[in-house]
């Protein structure tokens, strides 16, 4: 057996979401949203994944919910999924408590990983170009983006024709095309420690 194949063991395959209603995947059929599809792809990976967000949340209330929410899972991967529309479009305590919980995943050895901002349709241009500036903002982070931007923005800061289910949120369209931006190759196959891989 070549032991360097045990990369991921069942001791790290913990997957926590936290995040607001566009990851719970509120008004898509069934909840099943971009973090449900995500799932689903990771249970079949050997995963466990907990999703633990929570409609209405900003990034206050995430924080003030960590220790209930993340650390008792020992997560290995910590996906955070915010709206800037819930923080009431405030780019600096936006970014500054996004920061905030990318060093608390790091400091219980857990990889952060973002889901990348996205349209509202009550988007105006001084707004818009916010949700641009914390979009580059982030990818100068040094951790994985989920790029939902660009797969969802009408290029004013709308939602594409067809894929808004209410303002806010994405419809199950919506949510799929998010969850395409996801790269998927950032969640390796578990491998058990107790079988080795031949």
């Amino acid at each position: 057996a070549d032991k360097n194949k045990t990369k991921n063991t069942v001791e790290n395959n913990v997957v926590v979401i936290v995040g607001s209603s566009v990851a719970v995947g509120y008004l898509a059929d069934y909840n099943h949203g971009w973090a449900w599809h995500l799932t689903q792809v990771l249970l079949a990976r050997g995963y466990v994944v907990h999703n633990n967000a929570v409609c209405g949340y900003d990034t206050w209330e995430t924080l003030e919910d960590w220790p209930h929410t993340v650390e008792p899972f020992k997560p290995s991967i910590v996906i955070i999924g915010l709206s800037l529309a819930n923080e009431g479009m405030n780019q600096r305590s936006f970014v500054k408590n996004l920061r905030v919980m990318i060093e608390k995943a790091k400091a219980i050895n857990a990889t952060p990983m973002l889901g990348g901002v996205y349209p509202n349709e009550c988007f105006q241009s001084n707004h818009y170009k916010i949700l641009k500036e914390v979009h580059e903002d982030m990818l100068t982070w040094g951790v994985p983006v989920f790029d939902f931007l660009s797969a969802t923005d009408d290029g004013r800061g709308h939602w594409i024709k067809g894929l808004a289910a209410d303002q806010g949120h994405p419809n199950s369209l919506g949510h799929k095309k998010m969850f395409d931006m996801i790269p998927l190759d950032l969640f390796p196959e578990v491998v058990s420690s107790a079988s080795p891989t031949p």
